[in-house]
């Protein structure tokens, strides 16, 4: 730099102006306490084992039984460190500190120095995460049955071979027409078709032999396929979202919204396969089977001439609203619709979409949409003041209330208490539509032991059993694929 040139323009900083340390003036380097590990470090010389306390790159410190026989500033070689019995550092040390009764000292090292990276990799990753895996893996190869274990290792030896030929297609395909979403969903449905039955065959006879499982051996057969079968699945983001559970819970807006979309999403070939797979399965077809339902009841509703009001509880994504403002062509009465869900999420994303759609009908249809963000516990014991006004004042004389995937999650008793709680709401002559999944062997083996999502699955007669708190009588209907059952009551 010379003189006339500033040291602003200078690339680099000028040394002189550089600033020490404020309050910690003396470096030393990175320290690990024995009580942070799993496993704690042994140290051994002139024949004796001692008790590593701490260690870092330079030094180490150890704790003695007996009062040690050494001195400050001796040297001694031959002293080797082990961790969790392996053998993890030798070489040479100079005492440099003596405790109290000589029960304790602290060493430098004199030869090379001790890797802590190493320390912790021994420690966390190979005595920890993989010890617990092999342990796991030894309860499982005796106590899960061996075809059972085949079967599993199968569906995952499928879905790599899946995932390989994709890949090695999308990779030929130069032009990326791959990512048009005509091709997309052609060359999905044909692999599908191809690979999908025989997939499916087997995850339904894996369901027919988990289903025998006692509550231990349950817990290690998920265990075992989850963590096989999710290196795989993890690349498709409704399995993602169903396994690691986003928003504390499975079965999310978004997964809803993928599980229903026309096109198919992702940056890869097997990542859009993994979304059709998801929509294709049998329940991912009920998903959109059962809006139906709920769109007919939403449809007669709308019918009626005179203003109407309608509550969807754990909304969602709402696609079947979506498809009936955008599909419906005259709406002559205003129509309040109230969105209900615990998930903020949601309800932006929904009421965004269905604002969007509003619009672009072009003739500003009568439709106004009410997000409430209340979870469950507010709708039945709501506390006093403004949530116990808005219940009680606002959410009453309703013509339709609905509800299609929240009752999966609810026990018996509650679901009971809900179904109740909401009949209340309706106006004369309002109707109550609640739906729930029926088990269906393929599809809710894989979202259970593949996915860790976890449905309560209703029968006709549990299904009867939740009318059967209503003051009127109820029946239970099906959508068309039979496998989402519908409790269906008319006030009045």
């Amino acid at each position: 730099m010379t003189q006339s040139e500033p040291q602003s323009i200078v690339n680099g900083a000028v040394h002189a102006a550089l600033q020490g340390a404020t309050s910690k003036f003396r470096f030393r380097s990175d320290r690990l306490n024995s009580n942070e590990l799993n496993h704690v470090p042994r140290c051994q010389f002139g024949g004796r084992e001692y008790l590593v306390t701490n260690v870092s790159s330079t030094g180490m410190a150890i704790e003695s039984e007996q009062p040690l026989e050494i001195r400050v500033g001796q040297l001694i070689d031959g002293v080797e460190i082990y961790h969790h019995k392996q053998l993890f550092w030798s070489g040479s040390i100079e005492v440099s500190s003596l405790g109290d009764e000589s029960k304790s000292a602290g060493f430098r090292v004199i030869t090379g120095h001790i890797s802590l990276a190493e320390l912790q990799f021994r420690d966390e990753f190979l005595e920890y995460r993989l010890e617990r895996y092999l342990l796991r893996r030894d309860e499982q190869a005796s106590g899960l049955p061996q075809d059972w274990q085949a079967d599993v290792a199968q569906l995952h030896s499928m879905l790599c071979e899946v995932h390989t030929t994709l890949d090695a297609y999308q990779k030929s395909d130069t032009e990326n027409r791959w990512r048009e979403v005509d091709m997309s969903r052609r060359l999905c449905a044909a692999t599908f078709q191809k690979w999908a039955p025989q997939f499916l065959e087997i995850a339904s006879r894996l369901d027919q032999t988990s289903s025998k499982f006692d509550a231990d051996t349950k817990d290690l057969a998920l265990n075992f396929s989850q963590t096989l079968l999710m290196r795989e699945l993890t690349h498709g983001e409704i399995q993602r979202r169903a396994y690691e559970k986003p928003q504390g819970y499975a079965g999310d807006f978004r997964m809803m919204e993928l599980t229903q979309a026309e096109d198919l999403e992702g940056d890869t070939l097997y990542q859009r396969f993994l979304q059709y797979f998801s929509q294709e399965m049998p329940l991912g077809k009920t998903v959109c089977a059962r809006g139906k339902v709920a769109l007919d009841a939403i449809s007669k509703v709308a019918a009626l001439n005179r203003p109407t009001k309608i509550v969807s509880l754990a909304s969602g994504p709402a696609m079947e609203l979506r498809t009936f403002v955008r599909e419906t062509k005259n709406i002559d009465y205003k129509i309040d619709i109230f969105l209900i869900d615990q998930d903020e999420d949601a309800l932006r994303n929904c009421l965004n979409a269905l604002t969007k759609i509003c619009a672009e009908r072009g003739d500003n249809p009568p439709i106004e949409f009410h997000c409430l963000h209340f979870s469950l516990r507010q709708i039945m014991a709501p506390k006093r003041g403004a949530e116990r006004e808005l219940v009680s004042q606002v959410l009453k004389d309703v013509d339709l209330v609905y509800s299609m995937g929240l009752f999966d999650y609810l026990p018996q008793f509650l679901a009971q208490r809900t179904v109740n709680e909401l009949f209340g709401m309706l106006r004369e002559g309002g109707e109550l539509l609640i739906g729930n999944l029926v088990r269906t062997t393929d599809s809710s083996w894989l979202i259970e032991y593949a996915s860790a999502w976890h449905l309560i699955y209703r029968t006709e007669q549990q299904m009867h059993d939740l009318g059967s708190v209503l003051p009127v009588n109820s029946e239970v209907i099906a959508d068309i694929t039979n496998r989402c059952l519908f409790l269906r009551a008319t006030n009045g």
